[in-house]
């Protein structure tokens, strides 16, 4: 009788494993459907969406506030004063994926006319197409900023109708393959 109970509890024993690795082997399957069509919606539907927030999140302007003050000497006389300058990028990999034939000679052109700085170097940076950010140049004045930011804005393009895929002005895409930020020095 007691090896007919040991049998009995052997078997019960050994159903329930069974039924615990079927239970487990259900859930893992599910899990992984689960998983699977969340990687679909996010890596093939949604695909443009998260492209466009990280260009986004990686090509927007920013300010840069460290400003220092004036330092004067014991005598009242100032030494040093903080100056405002920025900085001015090109975005290769968006040149080549976002803008026409013939943008970056256009952009390397205008760059080096306003900036002075050689217009064969900035090609050079341009063809880095992995890159999303070359510093074209550092430490630049308030007015030729200004003149970069009308070049970009005024539109560097020789085609004034102009229109991107989604229908807008240029401008807003010329933006994102030149930028420039404020920095305080």
């Amino acid at each position: 009788m007691a090896k007919t109970q040991n049998k009995q509890e052997l078997k019960a024993n050994t159903m329930m494993v069974r039924r615990t690795l079927i239970l487990m082997i259900v859930c893992g399957v599910v899990a992984f459907v689960v998983l699977a069509a969340r990687l679909y919606v996010v890596m093939i539907r949604d695909h443009d969406y998260y492209e466009n927030l990280a260009v986004e999140q990686q090509t927007r302007e920013t300010t840069i506030t460290a400003m220092r003050g004036t330092i004067y000497d014991s005598t009242g006389k100032v030494l040093a004063m903080s100056a405002t300058v920025e900085n001015v990028f090109i975005s290769p990999y968006e040149i080549k994926n976002y803008g026409k034939p013939g943008d970056l000679e256009t952009i390397a052109a205008g760059l080096s006319e306003i900036l002075g700085v050689n217009r064969q170097d900035i090609l050079e940076m341009g063809q880095d197409t992995d890159s999303w950010y070359k510093t074209v140049r550092v430490k630049v004045e308030q007015d030729l900023a200004d003149q970069v930011r009308a070049y970009v804005n005024g539109g560097f393009r020789d085609d004034p109708n102009y229109k991107d895929t989604e229908g807008d002005e240029s401008a807003a895409k010329r933006g994102y393959l030149v930028s420039v930020h404020l920095i305080e020095d």
